[in-house]
């Protein structure tokens, strides 16, 4: 027989309290372009130090992108892995980036069937696959069951709009998902890594998020250097966790001019406080006390 509770004293109340008094210390408090200007350059420094990407953008872990392509397996820059045409006449390529010495990232690029309007970067959220939803990767199985769902093939969508776009796995995501959350059957194709990967991340002073952005931030350097993207204005669009990572890196890489944001425009006390059980990849160690 299992033992019954007639009352729980849990700790949300407690929490609540703390929150109100302490939250969002560093918000704007000013009125007038100026002031917002240098408000903005402030607090990117918080931001970053919070998110760890101090640390990953010190240069620590570049060494190989100096070297020649003859003594890696991938060579610095984008990776044509495979190439196929869509319909509409559409080009979608498979793409490995290379990020710093230790870190790769799969990626479709999309280019439309006529003269490129601007680039944008579509990044993924999470029950979809990584970048394979978003880019329009049909399998007849899970991940086309997920993007109907969620409409979550924006980034063929603004192809067919006449966009290049580049669809990036995050970390823990598609091709990138860490070893516990490996594996062919569905329930591990639209799975993530994050809880793991913030396991790691967290006692070093990093976050799911910081990495999230450190990687495309190194690729907003090299597609910018690139006569093949016009970057020029810049755009980036995410839904739910993707729409979280097109807010950290558009508040913190000025190179981004333009940004939609679908499902994750909210303010945290209700998203993540009172809905505490969200994804590990939303929570950085002392954001709220910074920034709602």
């Amino acid at each position: 027989m299992n033992m019954h509770t007639d009352r729980y004293y849990d700790s949300y109340d407690a929490m609540a309290f703390l929150f109100d008094r302490y939250s969002a210390s560093d918000r704007y408090k000013g009125n007038d372009e100026e002031s917002l200007k240098e408000w903005q350059t402030k607090e990117r420094t918080v931001l970053k130090k919070l998110i760890g990407l101090d640390k990953l953008l010190d240069g620590s872990m570049d060494a190989a992108l100096t070297r020649g392509p003859n003594e890696d397996d991938i060579h610095p820059g984008l990776a044509v892995i495979s190439s196929e045409k869509l319909p509409e006449g559409i080009i979608r390529k498979k793409c490995l980036f290379r990020v710093d010495e230790y870190t790769y990232m799969p990626m479709f690029v999309l280019y439309p069937a006529e003269k490129p309007k601007g680039t944008f970067l579509a990044l993924a959220g999470h029950q979809g696959g990584g970048k394979y939803s978003v880019a329009g990767v049909i399998d007849g199985g899970i991940i086309e069951e997920k993007t109907k769902f969620f409409n979550y093939d924006y980034g063929l969508k603004l192809a067919r709009l006449g966009y290049t776009t580049i669809c990036p796995d995050p970390r823990g995501f598609g091709e990138r998902r860490d070893k516990y959350a490996q594996g062919d059957d569905d329930k591990d194709i639209i799975s993530c890594s994050c809880r793991n990967l913030g396991n790691m991340a967290i006692s070093l002073g990093l976050t799911v998020v910081g990495l999230c952005v450190y990687d495309y931030i190194k690729l907003i350097e090299h597609i910018t250097q690139s006569d093949e993207f016009d970057t020029d204005n810049l755009g980036v669009i995410g839904f739910s966790g993707g729409g979280m990572q097109a807010l950290y890196l558009s508040a913190l890489d000025t190179r981004v001019k333009r940004t939609f944001i679908s499902g994750y425009m909210y303010g945290v006390k209700d998203a993540l406080l009172t809905l505490n059980n969200n994804c590990s990849c939303n929570y950085v160690p002392g954001l709220w006390e910074h920034f709602d």
